[in-house]
């Protein structure tokens, strides 16, 4: 942790040494084996969810709004049986510049963990084991390009 705090990294340390599978991770993953065109959004099937608290950051949420995917944040909603029409299915200004949807937002980004179950392939069915938080993502050999 000192190697960490000399190079300024000691708070973004917390981020690499949690492996648990966000919801944030979601909104990027996708299949990329052989012969699958979009493979994205996953489905999530959870067996097992944590939710950890934690502050959030707002003048960073504001910088990773554009990154994100609204469709797949809904869908991902929806998997896991939360209120979708609390998820916009696009951003507006307004929303950017509103501090209780940003709050909102971080916690089911960053706080809400799947700790058990699988990520679904839409196009192919493929399944992506979720075990004690990590996501398997490993391809096999035939489905490597």
């Amino acid at each position: 942790m000192e190697k960490l705090r000399e190079l300024g990294l000691e708070k973004r340390a917390v981020f690499c040494t949690s492996p648990l599978m966000r919801l944030l991770s979601h909104n990027v993953l996708r299949n990329t084996a052989k012969g699958v065109v979009e493979g994205f959004p996953l489905k999530i099937e959870a067996q097992q969810i944590e939710v950890r608290d934690t502050e959030p950051d707002l003048p960073f949420m504001r910088h990773l709004l554009p990154t994100l995917s609204f469709p797949c944040l809904r869908s991902a909603a929806k998997d896991l049986g939360l209120d979708v029409a609390a998820f916009p299915e696009s951003l507006t200004e307004a929303l950017a510049q509103d501090e209780e949807f940003l709050k909102a937002l971080h916690k089911t980004l960053f706080d809400v963990h799947v700790l058990e179950g699988a990520l679904i392939c839409p196009e192919t069915g493929r399944r992506f084991s979720i075990v004690g938080g990590v996501v398997d993502m490993m391809m096999k050999d035939e489905e490597v390009v």
